[in-house]
Formats: structure tokens, sequence, C-alpha cells
């Protein structure tokens, strides 16, 4: 039997207002499907909470944008390093949920 080993991914709901989280690994682009059936890749990474938990993130454009700005474009030298990242409310295919974007790095 194998066990599956399924990182939980980081969601606006796993916490409130704004956290500060440390980069674990460069990351890695996964390719996923659209509703309509086109393939396009997602970039994941994974962070530590401040409880110790980790998650992996995918950044939205916004956030991928700044993290270009601010760290660079070789995603490696961002291990170790620490952004904060807050939780706002965001109006997505008609219902409320709560989106990960980053604040600034620390």
């Amino acid at each position: 039997m194998v066990e599956l080993r399924i990182k939980p991914f980081l969601r606006g709901d796993d916490f409130e207002g704004e956290v500060v989280v440390e980069f674990l690994n460069e990351g890695e682009y996964v390719p996923i499907k659209d509703k309509d059936g086109t393939t396009k890749d997602v970039f994941n990474i994974d962070i530590k909470l401040p409880t110790g938990e980790v998650r992996t993130w995918s950044p939205n454009y916004k956030s991928s944008t700044y993290l270009y700005r601010k760290l660079g474009g070789n995603s490696f030298t961002w291990v170790g390093k620490s952004v904060s990242l807050v939780s706002m409310p965001l109006l997505s295919f008609g219902k409320m949920t709560n989106a990960v974007y980053v604040k600034g790095s620390v």
C-alpha cells in the first residue's frame, strides 16, 4: 500500500489579518487543467506558518510580481527568507472568499 503524502494548501481562511511566513524550498511549477480543459503551469512553494505548520502556497499574479521585484527571479534564493502575508476578502465566482496576498518582505 502506498500512503499519499499531500501537503495542505494555504488558504485565506487559515489565518486572520497578517502573518509572517518563511520559504522552505524553491518551489516548482505544476501543470493543472482549467475549467475549459486547457493546461497551464501554476507555481507552488512550501512555507512555514508561525505555528510551525507547513503549507503549500500558490501565489497569485500580483503576489508573484511583488516577490519577483523584491526577492529576485531565482526562487532558490528565497529559501529561508520571510514575507508578510495578508488575508483579504475577495469576490470570486459570485462568492465571498478570503484571498492571500503578499504584504511585504521582512
